[in-house]
């Protein structure tokens, strides 16, 4: 697309790209995750959030998912070696991660389930000091 005098430029593409990006099915899923970026943490933590959303850490499915060649044993999570690593095993279901979101929630004296999916685990500990 052109802008008013008829030249293509940086700017024009630019406005068509944005136009592109505002269709329902992707406001819908900007409306899904969580906003991370305004969370009071560390940008280390809001980072490896933002991964975990996206299916960016590199876990044993998502190697797998890659064509990464992985042995038998390379694929089970290396916190309890009992299920294949996956990043809803290693955060959420592992038992030794269960281990560490019980101790924390003793520790700040809140009770609450704990999700097994990343966005719902997210909204509860985003409003958790509220």
């Amino acid at each position: 697309m052109a802008d008013r005098n008829g030249a293509h430029s940086v700017k024009s593409a630019y406005k068509v790209l944005s136009a592109a990006a505002t269709t329902s099915s992707q406001r819908e899923v900007c409306l899904e995750l969580p906003p991370i970026w305004k969370a009071r943490v560390s940008f280390k933590a809001k980072t490896v959030t933002w991964r975990i959303f996206k299916g960016r850490l590199p876990t044993c499915d998502n190697l797998l998912r890659r064509q990464v060649p992985l042995s038998a044993s390379d694929v089970l999570c290396t916190a309890c070696e009992e299920e294949n690593e996956s990043v809803e095993h290693f955060f959420f279901v592992c038992k030794r991660s269960c281990e560490l979101w019980d101790a924390i929630l003793l520790w700040i004296g809140k009770y609450t389930a704990l999700h097994h999916k990343a966005s719902e685990h997210f909204a509860t500990f985003s409003n958790i000091g509220d």
